[in-house]
């Protein structure tokens, strides 16, 4: 009987300790974002990034009348790479890109000539009209293929690196690929060093943001420093990591939001006005 009571004793000692051992102490967030393996963690977004823009400054060049833009020369970007657009991007979005009668295309068909919302030139084609290039029916492209490219390429792979395992490296890149560094440079505009310059949908975060600490840009940039904590401390603090790539993920996607919110009122505004120039009117199109 002695026996039964000092064991009871004994298990009774070991849930206690075991209870004990599972209790953590508040984590410590750091004010800043450790970037020291950023650079060597990220190399494939850096590289996404990358071809992202070459190909955009491909689509780009159909902006001057009489330049001609190949669409094999958009094919061949769009798979450049290991991994390459191509490979990263939707289903639904690289067939609506590639092939005969893709966006890729008709933006080669377009290139070249010139149009007018008024008087199309006849070719049925599209062209060049206020500094911008548009089909047949005024659509650009162009933005199709970079901005789209913004979810269907750069979020698409965030979404793929957050359903896999987190490690710090993990945060780097989901960092990168978002578009921001380490130092969170809220550079909605060109006037910041283009190493630290924020990029993608960062970049869209920054022209939304008051740079009051209150805005998406700030809210993103604490999710993400938590993110970093939270994954260096280990499993302990997986429940909090996991909420936090969940809060990532709906900023991600408000900043996405509030930018459509942004370009559909200012071709409001512009076309409202008594008389707009081409250019203006180019650009209330380029806004849609």
């Amino acid at each position: 009987m002695k026996s039964n009571i000092v064991l009871l004793f004994i298990a009774a000692g070991l849930t206690f300790m075991s209870c004990k051992k599972k209790e953590k102490e508040e984590l410590q967030i750091p004010e800043n974002y450790d970037g020291q393996s950023f650079s060597a963690n990220t190399l494939i977004q850096a590289a996404l990034l990358n071809q992202l823009k070459n190909i955009t400054d491909a689509m780009k060049a159909g902006r001057t009348q009489g330049v001609v833009v190949e669409k094999q020369t958009l094919d061949n970007l769009f798979i450049a790479g290991n991994p390459s657009l191509a490979n990263e991007i939707t289903a639904y979005f690289k067939g609506r890109l590639e092939g005969t009668g893709g966006w890729f295309d008709e933006l080669a068909k377009s290139s070249g000539g010139t149009w007018t919302p008024q008087a199309p030139d006849g070719t049925s084609e599209g062209g060049v009209y206020g500094g911008y290039l548009f089909d047949e029916n005024g659509v650009e492209m162009e933005q199709l293929g970079e901005k789209g490219q913004f979810g269907a390429t750069l979020y698409n792979h965030a979404i793929k690196l957050m359903s896999g395992t987190i490690t710090p490296a993990t945060v780097d890149q989901l960092l990168a690929i978002y578009g921001a560094k380490p130092q969170f440079a809220n550079s909605g505009s060109n006037n910041v060093d283009a190493s630290i310059r924020d990029v993608g949908m960062a970049n869209y975060a920054a022209r939304r943001d008051k740079n009051d600490g209150l805005g998406m840009y700030s809210q993103m940039k604490r999710e993400f420093i938590k993110l970093q904590a939270y994954v260096k401390a280990g499993e302990d603090y997986n429940v909090e990591r996991n909420q936090t790539l969940k809060n990532i993920q709906l900023l991600w996607e408000k900043i996405n939001a509030a930018t459509v919110i942004n370009y559909c009122h200012s071709p409001i505004a512009i076309l409202s006005g008594t008389n707009p120039t081409d250019a203006q009117v180019g650009a209330a199109l380029h806004a849609i």
